[in-house]
């Protein structure tokens, strides 16, 4: 297992990713992650956590980590996740305090309450359910940016500085879904959040992709087959469709031959899978 890093413009994702052994993804730029598999010591300096579902591939690191951060006199860490998980890990939290004689300090947080988490004044988190076999939720990363109002689009720079003197608004907010991530989900997901159809990267399990699993047996468990993303390409917007919670039984180069099999020539380009397995 190594940690790879992915880039789009001006998106980092470093991680890793693997059905049913680990998944995580640090945002470098960001000082984030998302799920923490195991607890990997190349995200320890992150300071915010967010865990999609409590499955251990997922989140099994989580006393690790936070052992860790306490250790070393971090900042409290913070966790996300959705609340049906919090009192469960709060319990293994403290079977391990009293393993290693410490008391703890971090703080987990239910995205029930959280309908956005701010990371500055431009950009921020917004959760939202997925369909899993538990509880689970997947996240966007929206930025907010200023744009010209149409009426000023084809004015000279001069004449929109002395607009703007003059206390004329001639911008407006606007904000765009960087990367929509999926954590584990089937493909309703996308139906049930249809603007995550425009996001610029849409990050997004594909457990399974080609004949030899069925959709039906990939629904049973909560995944997304290839398949069914295809379906739905049509109404994809994004520049990137790059995916993860590949099943063991595809190498990298194995599922990009599937890829160049099943994928049109107009859209190939657009498919990626993360590396870091």
């Amino acid at each position: 297992m190594k940690e790879q890093l992915w880039q789009h413009k001006e998106i980092k994702i470093r991680g890793v990713s693997l059905a049913g052994v680990y998944s995580c993804y640090q945002l470098p730029d960001f000082n984030f992650s998302i799920d923490v598999g195991q607890g990997f010591d190349w995200i320890l300096n992150d300071h915010l956590f967010f865990i999609t579902h409590g499955h251990m591939d997922h989140a099994a690191g989580i006393p690790y980590i936070i052992s860790q951060k306490n250790m070393r006199h971090h900042p409290k860490p913070q966790f996300y996740m959705p609340g049906s998980l919090i009192q469960p890990l709060r319990q293994i939290i403290s079977l391990w305090s009293q393993i290693e004689q410490h008391a703890y300090e971090y703080d987990f947080f239910a995205f029930e309450d959280f309908p956005s988490i701010y990371l500055n004044n431009s950009f921020r988190i917004k959760p939202f359910k997925t369909v899993h076999r538990i509880d689970s939720y997947g996240l966007s990363l929206l930025k907010k940016t200023k744009s010209l109002l149409p009426e000023f689009q084809e004015k000279p720079g001069a004449t929109l500085a002395e607009l703007k003197k003059k206390g004329i608004q001639i911008e407006k907010e606007v904000e765009k879904i960087l990367i929509a991530f999926s954590g584990d989900s089937q493909i309703e997901f996308l139906d049930q959040n249809p603007e995550l159809y425009d996001s610029q990267i849409l990050f997004m399990e594909s457990t399974f992709l080609d004949n030899k699993k069925s959709l039906e047996d990939t629904r049973k468990w909560g995944h997304t087959h290839l398949f069914e993303i295809l379906e739905r390409l049509p109404r994809i917007n994004s520049e990137k469709i790059l995916l993860k919670h590949l099943s063991s039984r595809y190498s990298l180069s194995r599922a990009q031959q599937i890829l160049d099999e099943f994928v049109d020539p107009k859209n190939r380009t657009r498919f990626e899978v993360f590396p870091g397995r």
